[in-house]
């Protein structure tokens, strides 16, 4: 994920912020009514195959896990977006990344954080220290299964 950055020859800071506002607006709607169109086991039991109501359960699912995949994306951009000053400091960066990150249920890394991006396709978390890359696998439930592993290479 690469957010756009706020400079004095781009797009406004205000008027990014109320475009990805809008947008969110449109997800969080879509998320709701595609919940609220959730497959019935009294719409698939006419099928012949008896594992239609639970393939169908399982397509749903995977089709709102797409739209909080894409609503988590633009929330991180959005903040980014929020958080961006023309040439902001590095210690200013830093903390602001590591709020970020402590927000999203991650662990503490004990390095400055200068760079964090999120991976949706995998759903990582990828950090860039001042000794290299680290990620995060979000996919764990548990927090306190969520560790930094260092990285060979940062996010793809």
């Amino acid at each position: 994920m690469i957010a756009p950055v706020v400079h004095l020859n781009g797009t406004s800071r205000q008027e990014l912020e109320g475009q990805l506002e809008q947008a969110l607006h449109a997800l969080r709607a879509a998320e709701k009514a595609l919940r609220e169109a959730a497959p019935h086991a009294r719409d698939y039991y006419p099928h012949c195959d008896p594992n239609a109501f639970k393939e169908a359960q399982h397509n749903h699912f995977k089709r709102l896990d797409r739209l909080q995949s894409v609503r988590t994306e633009l929330e991180l951009i959005w903040e980014e977006v929020g958080r961006c000053q023309p040439s902001p400091r590095l210690g200013e960066m830093a903390t602001d990344y590591q709020q970020l990150l402590k927000k999203h249920g991650l662990p503490v890394l004990d390095q400055t954080v200068l760079e964090a991006r999120y991976s949706a396709r995998t759903s990582d978390w990828h950090v860039r220290t001042k000794d290299g890359w680290f990620y995060c696998r979000v996919q764990d439930v548990k927090l306190e299964n969520r560790k930094w592993v260092s990285s060979a290479y940062g996010p793809s």
